[in-house]
């Protein structure tokens, strides 16, 4: 209760500069399901921290969010994905966006219980 980060985010981002307890280098971010998004990970209140940079061709995309339960990203420094905050079944979330070069990605994830999503995709706009 004291760390929850939809009524305490100062308490959550003390939490964050902790160190983790597991790191992983991945190009995706694709976990779903009962249980745990790791063996050395507990199955319920727990963080997600992941940050990196992409290099694309100029034009419009759409960065597509799926979490259970709450998330935020960051695309250069600007929240993108601003209304996922909150404790939710699975639920997909979607920002247009105007890139072209490198841009800085940081994505922040929450699970409090039960079934846990985490997808991010990067797609063109059609």
């Amino acid at each position: 209760d004291k760390s929850d980060p939809r009524t305490n985010p100062e308490s959550f981002a003390e939490r964050l500069k902790a160190a983790p307890i597991k790191t992983l280098q991945t190009n995706t971010l694709d976990f779903a399901g009962y249980g745990k998004f790791s063996e050395d990970v507990p199955a319920d209140y727990f963080a997600t921290i992941a940050e990196g940079a992409v290099t694309i061709s100029p034009g419009e995309y759409v960065l597509e969010v799926t979490t259970d339960d709450g998330c935020r990203v960051f695309v250069d420094g600007k929240e993108v994905i601003t209304d996922a905050w909150k404790y939710q079944g699975p639920t997909i979330y979607t920002a247009p966006l105007k890139l072209g070069g490198t841009h800085k990605i940081r994505v922040e994830h929450f699970q409090i219980d039960g079934y846990a999503t985490l997808r991010v995709k990067l797609r063109p706009r059609l």
